[in-house]
């Protein structure tokens, strides 16, 4: 039965595919019962078949164990995370993943590691990145954009991380570092930043910070910003007092350190009503323009699950026990 679900997915996937004449799409699935073209993200990089501007996707229900590099300039396709109204499996990258190429994409991608950033216009949309996204190499990258995804940790190299933009996107942070950290010019809009310990932003030079859901904890909650010279903080909604409009003019102050008071928080981070504006929220309407804060609003809207667009989901499954004339007669629900 799971074997037939997942030969089911990858079905879908390969049904959904629209590629160019000039670039080739390839299926990544290590199950040994699965028909794919490689058994992970390493074997397709290495292949001289695989080059600049195709794309792999990734299996439903395949899970790689080993850290993965990707050194071409490809978009990895994953299958989204967390949702559990389909009876397929997401895909899953149970370690780190390495990002060497320029311009390569990851698209709905489920990692329990790291993803490295190595290279310049790199763009992560929709993925589950659990520990962290970070530059750990010394020379300059710039134009990261980081949209609608959700990670623990967002940090770079000072002045050799720039014009990084991280855009309705869930940043749940618990360390003292800060949640995001380390960039020169970025554009931090329309997120939910939280940190369990105390700092959000440290050595976030020359920012743009508007229309953010901002909570940091601890002893020193007043503590939102350390060493952001030159930087705008306007249009939030921060969990301060008041008195605080001071340090941070333009933003809107709602002296508490309870979500509840300003989103849903129904569920985990891929529940659909978790970051819905209560009735009355003080995020709603408090962005530039008039528009709501948090990650539901702007320009990429968190998507619930991470799942990729354009690829139907299966959300009905009935496989008979035994064939009728010859014929196994499956129903599919989408």
């Amino acid at each position: 039965m799971n074997v037939f679900l997942r030969k089911i997915s990858v079905a879908v996937l390969l049904l959904a595919t629209v590629c160019a004449a000039s670039a080739r799409s390839w299926q990544i699935d290590n199950n040994p019962n699965h028909k794919a073209d490689f058994v992970d993200i390493n074997a397709a990089m290495a292949s001289a078949e695989v080059v600049d501007g195709d794309t792999l996707y990734l299996g439903a229900g395949c899970v790689i164990n080993t850290n993965q590099t990707i050194s071409k300039r490809v978009t990895v396709i994953g299958t989204g995370w967390g949702y559990t109204d389909s009876p397929a499996a997401p895909a899953m990258i149970d370690a780190d993943v390495y990002i060497t190429a320029n311009g390569a994409k990851l698209l709905s991608l489920y990692a329990r590691g790291n993803a490295h950033v190595r290279a310049s216009n790199v763009t992560l949309e929709r993925c589950f990145i659990n520990t962290s996204i970070y530059q750990d190499v010394n020379n300059t990258v710039d134009n990261v954009k980081i949209l609608s995804c959700w990670t623990g940790l967002i940090y770079g190299k000072s002045d050799k991380s720039t014009k990084w933009e991280i855009r309705n996107t869930y940043v749940d942070a618990s360390n003292g570092m800060g949640a995001i950290y380390y960039l020169y010019n970025p554009v931090i809009e329309n997120n939910f930043l939280s940190n369990r310990d105390t700092y959000i932003f440290r050595n976030c030079k020359y920012s743009i910070v508007k229309n953010n859901i901002i909570f940091a904890n601890g002893t020193t909650k007043g503590i939102i910003v350390s060493d952001c010279e030159n930087s705008v903080i306007t249009y939030n909604v921060l969990p301060l007092s008041p008195d605080y409009e001071s340090n941070y003019p333009g933003n809107v102050f709602i002296n508490s350190m309870n979500h509840g008071v300003v989103i849903k928080n129904n569920g985990g981070a891929a529940s659909t009503e978790k970051f819905q504006l209560i009735e009355g929220s003080p995020a709603i309407g408090a962005g530039e323009g008039g528009i709501d804060c948090g990650v539901l609003a702007g320009a990429y809207k968190f998507v619930p699950y991470g799942r990729p667009s354009n690829i139907p989901v299966i959300k009905k499954l009935v496989v008979p026990d035994s064939p009728t004339n010859g014929e196994i007669n499956v129903t599919i629900g989408f």
